[in-house]
C-alpha cells in the first residue's frame, strides 16, 4: 500500500505544471517518510482528496491539499492509538474527511463519544487485543499491522453500524462502543473489519467483481441490498470471521461462558456464510484478484 502511494504520488508531483508551488526538498521529505514506515491514515485521505481535486480541475483545493501532504509529519505514532471523532485528536478538517471518506450509498452520521464512553472502550479493546494474541495470534498481529489508529464513535442516525473502515483512510478502524460490550464482541468486531483492509490491500482500492454496481443482492450481513462488490466483502468477511472464532475456541483461550457465546456466533456466522456463497457462485463475476481470495477461502472453508 505505501509502495503504490509512492508512486503514485511521485507520478502527481512529476506531472504538475508550473501552477503549482511545491518544494523539492518537501516532496523528497513526504517521499521518503511513505516509503519507510506505517503512515497517518490522513496521509492517505489527503492523498485520495488531492487525485479527486486535480481530475475535476479544482486547482485551489488541489494547492491546499498538497501544502497539507507537504507539510505534515506523515509517520504514524508508534503504538495503536485509540482516538474519536473530534478535530482535536485527528486534526484540522480531519472530522469532515473522515465521515466522507467512510460513508457508502446508505447515509450514516458518526459522532465522537464521551471520555467514560472512551476509557471503557479502551479498556475492552486492549482485553480483545490480549485475548487474540493469546488466542488467535495471527489474526491479532494482522490487527496491529493493518491498524494505526481506531477512531471510536457513536452512530447518531442513519442506518447502524457496528464498524467501518476504507481504503481511502487506509490504518484507521472506526468502531462503535455501542458495539463493543466485550472482550470476545471486540475481538470479532476487530478481525470483521481487518478483513476488509485485507482486502482493500489485496485489491490496491480496485474490484473484486465487475458485475454492476447497479445490480443488486441480498447481504449475508446487512439487511438492505447490496452491489455484488459489497456481498464479495460480506462473504470473504465472515470467512475471517469464522477463523477467528475457530481459532479462540480452539485454544481455550475464552471462559466456558464466551466458549458458548462464540460457538454460538460461529453458527449463526456459517450459516449466513453459506448464503452469501450460493449469491456469490450464483451471480460473481470475478476479477483476477476477487478469484485467487476466493479459491483460498473456499481451500479453507472446504477443509473444515
Amino acid at each position: 500500500m505505501r509502495l503504490g502511494l509512492a508512486d503514485s504520488l511521485r507520478t502527481i508531483l512529476d506531472s504538475l505544471d508550473d501552477s503549482f508551488a511545491v518544494q523539492p526538498d518537501a516532496v523528497r521529505r513526504l517521499l521518503a517518510a511513505v516509503e519507510a514506515a506505517p503512515l497517518k491514515p490522513r496521509i492517505f485521505g489527503a492523498y485520495v482528496d488531492l487525485v479527486t481535486a486535480l481530475f475535476d480541475d479544482r486547482t485551489g483545493e488541489a494547492q491546499a491539499l498538497l501544502d497539507e501532504l507537504l507539510s505534515e509529519d506523515a509517520a504514524a505514532a508508534a503504538s495503536l492509538r485509540i482516538v474519536t471523532m473530534d478535530d482535536r485528536e485527528l486534526g484540522r478538517g480531519q472530522t469532515e474527511r473522515y465521515r466522507r471518506l467512510v460513508n457508502d450509498d446508505v447515509q450514516f452520521v458518526l459522532d465522537p463519544v464521551s471520555a467514560a464512553e472512551r476509557a471503557a472502550a479502551a479498556a475492552v479493546l486492549q482485553a480483545a487485543l490480549d485475548l487474540l494474541a493469546d488466542g488467535a495470534p495471527t489474526v491479532g498481529g494482522e490487527i496491529r499491522g493493518f491498524f494505526r489508529e481506531v477512531v471510536l464513535v457513536t452512530n447518531a442516525e442513519g442506518r447502524g453500524i457496528g464498524g467501518a473502515s476504507s481504503f481511502a483512510l487506509w490504518g484507521a478502524v472506526l468502531l462503535n462502543t455501542d458495539c463493543l460490550g466485550d472482550r470476545l464482541t471486540a475481538a470479532v468486531a476487530l478481525a470483521h473489519e481487518a478483513a476488509h483492509a485485507h482486502l482493500f490491500g489485496l485489491a490496491l482500492g480496485g474490484r473484486l467483481v465487475e458485475n454492476s454496481d447497479d445490480d443488486r443482492y441480498n447481504s449475508p450481513l446487512r439487511s438492505d441490498p447490496r452491489p455484488m462488490e459489497g456481498i464479495a466483502h460480506a462473504v470473504y468477511v465472515l470467512g475471517r470471521m469464522i477463523f477467528t472464532l475457530r481459532s479462540l475456541i480452539d485454544s481455550r483461550a475464552l471462559t466456558p461462558a464466551e466458549t458458548a457465546q462464540a460457538r454460538d456466533q460461529l453458527r449463526v456466522d456459517l450459516a449466513a456464510y453459506d448464503d452469501g456463497l450460493a449469491t456469490l457462485l450464483a451471480n460473481a463475476q470475478f476479477t483476477p484478484v476477487g478469484s485467487g481470495v476466493f479459491e483460498h477461502l473456499r481451500r479453507y472453508m472446504d477443509a473444515r
